[in-house]
C-alpha cells in the first residue's frame, strides 16, 4: 500500500493521463495484494459494491437508447467501481493479517514528506516561477499554453490548481488531527505555515470554504454531547482557541502580504469571494444538469457515461460540481454509494475516536471525521470522487482506520 500511495502522489501522467495511470497503479497493486493474501476477507465495503455492477451493466445501454454517440474512451468510467472492488478485496484481506500501526506510521511519514514537498514548491513558486517549467510534467494543459510558469495560480504535483489545492485541504485537516491526539510534533507548525502558503498561491476558494465549514458541521453533529459537556473552563478554553488561531491566521496573512504584496494583493478580490457561487457559471451549470435530468429520467437514475452537455464551455463533459458528475456517468445509485462511503468514513472515525484506545486511533478517527465532512462539502465545486489520484489516497486512510478499527473491537472482545 506505501508503494502505491508513493505512486499516486508523485507520479506524472505517464499512461495517457492521470485518470489512467492512478487507475492502473491501484488496480495493479490492489490485485497483487489480493493474489498474496492466504485468506479472501470480502469486507463489507466490497460486497455492498456488487450491488452496483447490476446498475452498472443496465446503464450500460442508457447511451444507446437517447442515440448518445459512444467510444471505446467512454468505458474508462467503469474502472472507478471496478477497482474499488479491487481495492477494498485485495488490501482488506492483505491487510488486516499485519501491524496495522507499523502501516499508518509508513502512510503517514510519505504523505508529510508528499505535504512538505508540495508546499515548498508552491514557495518557490511565489518566488520565482519561471524556474519550475519543470513541473509542466504534471500539467497536460501547458501544451494549450497554461503552464506552470506562466499561470496565475500555482500547478503543482497534482497538475490543477484545485486538486493541489485540495491536497493542501486534506494535509491541513490531517495535521490538526495528528495535533488534537497527542502526536504533535515540533515540524507540524512550519508545515502548516507552508500547506497555508500553498492553498493561498492556489486561489482555490471551494477549498477554503470547505475548510471554514468543517469545524462547523463537526460541531453541529456533535452538538449533543458538548451542550452536556458545557461548563465555564470549557467556554473559556474555547475563546483562547479562537484567539489563538485568529492570531495565527493573522501573522500567516502578514507574512505572506511581505513575502509577495503584489501576487496576494491583485487576487485577493478572488479569495475574498469565498461563498459567491449563486453568481458564476457553477451554478449555471448545476441548473443545466438539473433541467437535463428532469426531461431525461433514465440517466438520472442509471447514469449516462457517454452524454456531454450542450455547452460550449464544458464541451467535454466535465463539471466542477462532483455529485453532477457522479450522477451523469453512474447514475443515483452510484452517486449515493460513493456518498455513502464518506458518511461511513466519519461513522467509523467518530467510534475510533470514542475508543480512545491509543493515540494512533484517535489520530486516524479524528482525521477521517474531517477529511470526510471536507470531501463532501468541497464536491460541490471540485472533484475529490471522480479524479482517482485524489480519492483513492483518502481511501488509504479509510481503510487503515477500518482495519485498526476491527482490530480494536477484536481485542475488546477477547
Amino acid at each position: 500500500m506505501t508503494w502505491m500511495l508513493l505512486a499516486l502522489l508523485f507520479s506524472p501522467p505517464i499512461l495517457i493521463n492521470s485518470y489512467i495511470t492512478s487507475f492502473i497503479i491501484v488496480s495493479s497493486v490492489a490485485f497483487v495484494c489480493l493474489a498474496k493474501s492466504k485468506i479472501l476477507k470480502p469486507q463489507f465495503d466490497s460486497q455492498l459494491f456488487l450491488i452496483w455492477f447490476p446498475f452498472l451493466i443496465v446503464g450500460a445501454f442508457v447511451p444507446f437508447y437517447y442515440g448518445d454517440s459512444t467510444a471505446i474512451w467512454d468505458l474508462r468510467y467503469f474502472l472507478l467501481p471496478i477497482t474499488l472492488i479491487f481495492f477494498f478485496l485485495g488490501f482488506y484481506s492483505y491487510y488486516q493479517q499485519l501491524s496495522i500501526a507499523n502501516l499508518y506510521t509508513r502512510v503517514c511519514q510519505i504523505f508529510v514528506f508528499f505535504l512538505f514537498i508540495n508546499s515548498l514548491l508552491s514557495l518557490w513558486w511565489i518566488f520565482d516561477r519561471s524556474s519550475l517549467g519543470f513541473l509542466d510534467v504534471y500539467n497536460k494543459f501547458h501544451e494549450s499554453g497554461y503552464g506552470v510558469s506562466n499561470y496565475w495560480r500555482y500547478i503543482g504535483l497534482y497538475g490543477n490548481p484545485n486538486f493541489d489545492a485540495a491536497m493542501f485541504g486534506y494535509g491541513l485537516l490531517f495535521l490538526i488531527a495528528l495535533g488534537l491526539s497527542k502526536l504533535s510534533k515540533w515540524w507540524m507548525i512550519p508545515l502548516a505555515v507552508l500547506i497555508v502558503m500553498g492553498l493561498f498561491s492556489t486561489l482555490s476558494r471551494s477549498v477554503i470554504a470547505a475548510l471554514i465549514m468543517v469545524p462547523i458541521i463537526n460541531s453541529l453533529i456533535q452538538l449533543p454531547k458538548i451542550l452536556v459537556g458545557l461548563s465555564v473552563r470549557n467556554i473559556l478554553l474555547g475563546f483562547l482557541i479562537l484567539i489563538i488561531a485568529s492570531m495565527i491566521a493573522l501573522i500567516t496573512y502578514s507574512v505572506l502580504v511581505e513575502v509577495k504584496f503584489a501576487f496576494f494583493l491583485d487576487n485577493i478580490w478572488r479569495l475574498s469571494k469565498v461563498f459567491d457561487y449563486f453568481s458564476n457559471e457553477r451554478f449555471k451549470l448545476v441548473l443545466f444538469y438539473i433541467d437535463y435530468f428532469s426531461n431525461n429520467t433514465l440517466s438520472f437514475v442509471l447514469g449516462n457515461f457517454a452524454y456531454k452537455p450542450e455547452i460550449s464551455l464544458y464541451s467535454s463533459g466535465f463539471t466542477d460540481n462532483d455529485y453532477l458528475y457522479l450522477v451523469l456517468k453512474y447514475g443515483l445509485v452510484g452517486a449515493s454509494l460513493i456518498v455513502w462511503l464518506q458518511v461511513y468514513s466519519y461513522v467509523i472515525g467518530a467510534r475510533l475516536d470514542e475508543q480512545k484506545t491509543d493515540s494512533v486511533s484517535s489520530s486516524i478517527g479524528k482525521y477521517l471525521k474531517y477529511s470526510s465532512i471536507f470531501s463532501l462539502v468541497v464536491a460541490m465545486a471540485s472533484v475529490p470522487f471522480s479524479n482517482p489520484k485524489i480519492f483513492f489516497v483518502q481511501m488509504v486512510f479509510y481503510m487503515v482506520g477500518i482495519i485498526l478499527y476491527k482490530k480494536n473491537i477484536r481485542m475488546k472482545n477477547e
